[in-house]
């Protein structure tokens, strides 16, 4: 990639301008992303933790609150392109599924930006993805998306709820949990 010059040979304004300001704010804007990264992270994973009993019982699979861990995209900065990004807390059932409580940013079609708490779950084995679907979408069919095999439900977050995030995603999560129950849990779709 070629720098942006002028035709004397110096970097454009906007540019240099951009490079001077990053330079001296870098750490600083990655100390807030920082920060900001971990209160969303503790609001995910605090939600799986004190609900994974509960969600257990739901499946019908213990969900162990241990071996919650993050869930990130992009999980490097230098390779965010700019298009969406989501951040939260995973947790693996016994190599069966992952279970995901998630915050996604991105743009819609139309270029609007968006943000929105999620639940999901994306089965290992195909057949049991589909079966999964199948039994969401007969409960909750509006409700219910399927994104290349996972399974979920969204809330949208405008940014002015977004410091009440951990009650959003709780309340999700109540509605996961009850679509869980309806459908008799994950063990009645592995047979």
């Amino acid at each position: 990639m070629k720098p942006r010059v002028e035709s004397n040979g110096r970097p454009s304004d906007a540019r240099h301008q951009f490079m001077e300001t990053g330079a001296s704010t870098y750490l600083e804007a990655l100390a807030a992303v920082g920060k900001f990264q971990r209160e969303v992270w503790e609001a995910c994973s605090s939600v799986f933790k004190e609900r994974a009993k509960e969600l257990g019982d739901a499946l019908g699979q213990p969900v162990d609150a241990g071996e919650i861990s993050i869930h990130q995209w992009p999980g490097q900065l230098l390779k965010f392109d700019g298009f969406y990004a989501i951040l939260g807390a995973k947790v693996q059932l016994r190599q069966v599924a992952t279970l995901y409580c998630y915050v996604w940013w991105g743009y819609e079609d139309s270029a609007e930006a968006f943000v929105r708490a999620v639940v999901a779950v994306y089965a290992e084995a195909a057949e049991v993805r589909k079966k999964l679907l199948s039994s969401f979408r007969a409960e909750a069919k509006s409700r219910i998306k399927d994104d290349s095999g996972e399974i979920y439900l969204q809330e949208p977050i405008p940014p002015d709820e977004f410091p009440n995030l951990q009650q959003k995603l709780n309340d999700l999560l109540t509605e996961w949990i009850g679509l869980w129950k309806k459908i008799g849990g994950l063990k009645l779709h592995l047979k």
